[in-house]
């Protein structure tokens, strides 16, 4: 074909494709409008379906992701544990009370507050068996015979195991040996963490981390007056009850377990490094009343009727003694942890 004839092939070519060119843009426009209408509405659709889910429960896998579970049988992660109240509560330093629980079967129970559960449908991170550890509370120990630790645990057992209970989660989910750390509902949605304190199978524990923690020691100290369960040894005497110690805020509750009102003027607690909070002149301790010694820059603002003695901390956060001498230099009682 001559060089012309190619140039006049060439240019009608051009002129058609410019022509298809002219006439299929419309064309192309509408259907990628109508794609992405399409898969705008299936998003709506996937969102709308999603708010319509109701979130009845929550759980926290071991790598410290959240995990929400759905009505429908199907569950969400998430990394955010805040979104499931999970976070303290910044305006007043208190965690937040949890709102969903997780239904279990209470397999055995080791001690007073350590059990071993089995999950029907584990989410993501759990297991269909695990270990739980009553939050907030401190049992004695079984292992170190314990006073008390086989009653402790025979009211456990006798209370749930066996039975489906519930379990809710609070902001730590898992403690070191990476057990849950729950609040136990049982039967009539009754709370086994408060009703061990009540009745005295156990005693408050040591760390202000947990919703219910004012609740609790609250719970200890009527326990401890009323001389019930494992408070109930050192009844006729005048002793340390409980020394709380998290971080800075640190106090030893005195209890006169007798029925008259004691002097306890000049009387003294000393700590194992020699460390003396001494009571002050004119201090009476009336029958079943306890008296609280602060110490530490927390005590400065605590309630009329309690002893600021020292700007200093004194006890140990891991493990310490007490001895009580009455104003003569004998020794009335003595306290460990």
């Amino acid at each position: 074909m001559s060089s012309g004839g190619k140039s006049y092939l060439y240019g009608g070519l051009r002129q058609l494709s410019q022509t298809a060119e002219h006439h299929m843009k419309p064309v192309i426009r509408i259907i990628v409008i109508v794609l992405l209408a399409f898969s705008c509405a299936c998003d709506v659709a996937c969102n709308n379906e999603k708010d319509q889910q109701q979130v009845v429960g929550y759980a926290i896998a071991k790598n410290g992701n959240g995990v929400l579970l759905y009505d429908n049988g199907t569950y969400a992660i998430v990394e955010d544990t805040s979104i499931i109240d999970l976070s303290p509560d910044d305006k007043n330093g208190e965690n937040k009370e949890p709102n969903s629980r997780i239904e279990v079967l209470v397999e055995d129970v080791i001690d007073g507050d350590t059990y071993i559960v089995s999950l029907y449908r584990p989410v993501p991170g759990m297991n269909e068996q695990e270990t739980v550890r009553l939050l907030g509370v401190d049992a004695p120990e079984l292992n170190n015979k314990e006073y008390f630790s086989y009653r402790s645990r025979e009211y456990a057992a006798t209370q749930i195991k066996g039975k489906v209970v519930e379990l809710e989660i609070g902001e730590r989910p898992r403690d070191v040996f990476c057990r849950l750390l729950a609040y136990v509902y049982y039967d009539n949605d009754s709370m086994l963490n408060r009703e061990m304190l009540e009745d005295g199978y156990c005693r408050i524990f040591p760390r202000k981390y947990h919703f219910h923690y004012d609740e609790f020691m609250q719970l200890q100290e009527e326990a401890i007056t009323k001389r019930v369960g494992l408070w109930a040894v050192k009844a006729g005497t005048v002793h340390i009850a409980y020394i709380h110690n998290h971080k800075k805020s640190e106090h030893v509750i005195i209890s006169n377990a007798t029925d008259s009102t004691v002097d306890v003027s000049l009387w003294v607690v000393v700590d194992k490094s020699g460390i003396e909070l001494v009571i002050p002149k004119n201090t009476y301790l009336e029958a079943n009343m306890l008296l609280k010694l602060y110490s530490g820059d927390l005590g400065v603002n605590e309630p009329p009727g309690c002893y600021y003695l020292s700007h200093e901390n004194i006890w140990n956060n891991d493990s310490d003694e007490a001895l009580l001498l009455n104003s003569e230099g004998v020794a009335i009682d003595q306290y460990s942890y």
